[in-house]
């Protein structure tokens, strides 16, 4: 999906956004907001850094590849290892980033465009439990200035699958500057939380402690400068203790602003999810026609191997009759 968007005007159109439902472009004036690619191949590549691709069936890491937990019957379950990206032994989660979503259904609602894209994962792909119905729905508005892009997703286990439980934690993983530069060098930056999930340095999986980031300032939303190369960032961020398995029943929280005083453009993201993963795109060096810190990761989602934590299972187990859902929004306006 391509986004092409100023204070003035507002268009929405398609570009291979089946392919793992992703974003293409999302341009405010003349700043590129979410990087992508101009080709579909380059999508393809494998050293494309997942760059506007919906993650799951769940994002971020798990540990050993593996669902360790008793889970549909089971003890555990290996699931098809992907670390393309791990350091010193880490091991990401499968997943469907080029997973092909049928649509897009693209419709007007007032003065929204809205795009809805289904996916149909079956039972035990990339070793997951479970037949599972996704959908993915994008909404663009602009009011006042301010354009928004919505991400909502929604899952549930189909009815008919041999299994009555899974396990569920979506997101996209889209690339985001405010900077008109090849760096987000420059960028003033402010998070809602300075708390992280501490991590296990050998395996970059969380230890089931939450401590404090030490280059985020104490207090809400407090500004702190990014440079050429520090300080470096690839931490999932607290913001509640609270999950619902449907988060959307929850109000929306601020949890990230970027500004750039070149640009002067501004980016504000909320969501209704309990943590976001905010990383300097210090991986984007292995990525075609980007270059390192060239865009800020902000994911919205769940704990980081919630599905091997008993005390964050609930987050993300999915039961017949249940609904998993998640929105997210990122606003973007000019000074």
């Amino acid at each position: 999906m391509g986004i092409t968007v100023s204070p003035h005007s507002l268009a929405l159109y398609s570009f291979s956004s089946n392919l793992g439902a992703t974003v293409t472009n999302f341009k405010f004036g003349d700043v590129n907001v979410i990087l992508g690619y101009p080709n579909v191949s380059d999508y393809l590549l494998a050293e494309n850094p997942y760059s506007g691709a919906t993650i799951g069936r769940v994002a971020n890491r798990i540990a050993n590849a593996e669902l360790s937990l008793p889970l549909a019957g089971q003890e555990s379950h290996k699931l098809i290892s992907n670390d393309t990206y791990s350091k010193k032994g880490a091991s990401y989660p499968p997943s469907l980033h080029y997973g092909i979503f049928a649509g897009p259904e693209v419709k007007k609602e007032g003065s929204k465009s809205v795009v809805t894209f289904k996916l149909q994962s079956p039972h035990m792909d990339a070793g997951f439990p479970g037949d599972i119905d996704v959908l993915a729905i994008y909404t663009l508005s602009e009011e006042h200035g301010k354009v928004t892009l919505e991400f909502e997703y929604q899952a549930v286990l189909d009815e008919n699958s041999s299994v009555d439980e899974t396990v569920v934690a979506l997101t996209n993983h889209s690339y985001f500057t405010v900077s008109n530069g090849p760096t987000v060098e420059g960028t003033e930056v402010r998070l809602a939380s300075n708390s992280i999930l501490g991590i296990n340095q050998d395996t970059l999986i969380p230890d089931g402690m939450i401590t404090e980031h030490p280059d985020v300032p104490t207090g809400t939303l407090q500004p702190f400068a990014i440079g050429s190369a520090a300080p470096v960032f690839d931490n999932c961020f607290v913001i509640d203790k609270y999950c619902p398995l449907d988060t959307r029943t929850t109000p929306l929280k601020v949890f990230a602003k970027l500004f750039h005083p070149d640009t002067k453009v501004h980016l504000e993201a909320a969501t209704t999810e309990p943590a976001f993963q905010f990383t300097t795109g210090e991986s984007m060096t292995k990525a075609p026609g980007f270059c390192p810190r060239a865009g800020f990761a902000l994911e919205a989602q769940r704990y980081v191997n919630a599905v091997n934590n008993p005390e964050w299972i609930d987050q993300v187990k999915l039961k017949k009759g249940e609904t998993w859902g998640s929105r997210t929004t990122y606003t973007v306006w000019e000074e």
